[in-house]
């Protein structure tokens, strides 16, 4: 799905509103293609998920509590490769 100007507009906006004060509290890796933010903001947590690959996707969710306890730790390199950059 491509982002057309008004969609972004619209996602920037939300996400300022809901998260421009916030503090980023934990980074979780749920698969190979999706990056979960548990986020403090607006004294209360927020959960923001993003997902790349055939159906990307960018949302806030309600905290998610259910997650492994054991979660990969990310390094550049996986960072990198999540989001298409090529190691070069």
């Amino acid at each position: 799905m491509n982002l057309d100007g008004l969609t972004m507009s619209v996602l920037a906006k939300e996400l300022n509103e809901r998260l421009q004060t916030g503090q980023i509290q934990k980074l979780y890796q749920i698969d190979k293609t999706t990056l979960l933010f548990k986020i403090r903001a607006l004294n209360e947590d927020q959960s923001l998920v993003i997902t790349v690959g055939a159906t990307p996707a960018m949302y806030l969710s309600k905290p998610i509590q259910d997650l492994p306890k054991e979660l990969e730790k990310l390094g550049v390199e996986d960072i990198n490769d999540i989001v298409g950059l090529s190691h070069q």
